[in-house]
């Protein structure tokens, strides 16, 4: 996610409509919600709540999301490859487990801005594995299973 500068006073135009009837200082409210979620969190909440359909991370579900196009670099893998053995859709998006948000926290975040992905692909004898990777959490869409038996040869830390 790109980073766009919004002022104040667009953000709290964006969050005062979502505030019940009963809240007598909208405007103080939305002002401390912008302030406790702070710049980082604050594009990905502003996304959120104007998606239809988001569902939240949870830590081991799995999730399908377009990689940048780094994520591949340090990896020998075959895109051809990827997408027989079903690890990459045919929107080339790849699928992983959330394994835990990428802070220092203790507790985990669903709504962190970054997590931590095991994301699967092969390695050279065609056989799958996994590769733990920092993903923002706007890309990720959870899904119920994954589409190829999930046998896991290693995983790889970077």
């Amino acid at each position: 996610m790109e980073d766009i500068r919004v002022s104040p006073k667009i953000i709290r135009q964006l969050i005062e409509p979502i505030l019940v009837k009963s809240v007598r200082d909208k405007k103080f409210i939305a002002d401390a919600i912008v302030n406790m979620i702070g710049s980082t969190n604050l594009p990905f909440f502003l996304d959120i709540i104007n998606r239809e359909d988001y569902r939240a991370v949870s830590k081991f579900c799995y999730v399908r999301f377009t990689p940048s196009k780094y994520v591949f670099d340090v990896r020998d893998v075959d895109i051809d490859t990827m997408k027989e053995l079903g690890l990459m859709d045919s929107q080339n998006r790849l699928f992983g487990q959330v394994m835990n948000h990428d802070s220092f926290q203790t507790d985990f975040d669903p709504y962190y801005y970054k997590m931590r992905v095991n994301i699967y692909h092969h390695d050279e004898d065609k056989k799958i594995t996994t590769t733990e990777i920092s993903v923002d959490t706007s890309t990720l869409e959870v899904i119920d299973y994954l589409p190829f038996k999930n046998v896991v040869e290693q995983t790889i830390e970077l």
